[in-house]
């Protein structure tokens, strides 16, 4: 019979430059290509590399969204911020003393939605080690 207790996996450490505590948390956000295809309803159509709209907040590196979409969805990473503020994947709403993502078209749409908090763009290695 098999042993009842299970090794849980090591929670790994993200890579890349955490936010510091004290200047409050920094949500990473990017839309990225999804390690899986989608299937839709209709089987005459062949499956397609999904996307991913993720928002990543450090330094706890709790995933407060995600979402699968279609690539041809015109959904943007700024409205999924305002749906993660609202409705975080853990705990009450919130919102994040500053803001990073990879491209400048995400942050300039993001500063149209939120200018009222710092965003920066940079590299955003801790949505790569996700993905």
């Amino acid at each position: 019979m098999a042993d009842s207790k299970r090794a849980l996996p090591q929670r790994r450490k993200l890579a890349g430059k955490q936010a510091d505590p004290k200047q409050g948390a920094e949500w990473v956000g990017a839309r990225v290509l999804a390690p899986m295809l989608l299937q839709g309803d209709d089987p005459q159509h062949a499956p397609q590399r999904g996307e991913l709209l993720i928002w990543l907040e450090l330094p706890s590196e709790l995933i407060v969204f995600t979402e699968v979409i279609d690539p041809n969805t015109p959904t943007s990473l700024s409205d999924a911020l305002l749906r993660a503020f609202e409705k975080p994947t853990r705990g009450a709403s919130r919102r994040p003393a500053q803001i990073r993502v990879a491209d400048a078209e995400s942050a300039a749409s993001i500063r149209n939605v939120v200018p009222d908090i710092p965003v920066r763009v940079g590299p955003a290695p801790e949505i790569d080690a996700l993905v």
